[in-house]
């Protein structure tokens, strides 16, 4: 069973990963696959919210 607060856990994670994705704009390879990962977590979240 998934625990209930997953939701918030995955908005928190998205959150944090956008933060870090400022602080890395040098790096565009990271910068990229920062933007797959925020992409998988908005699917995660929208997912959960339904």
């Amino acid at each position: 069973m998934v625990r209930q607060n997953n939701g918030s856990g995955y908005a928190n994670l998205c959150y944090i990963i956008a933060e870090s994705k400022k602080e890395d704009e040098e790096t565009k390879e990271r910068f990229e696959s920062f933007n797959k990962r925020i992409r998988q977590c908005k699917r995660l979240v929208m997912r959960k919210k339904k």
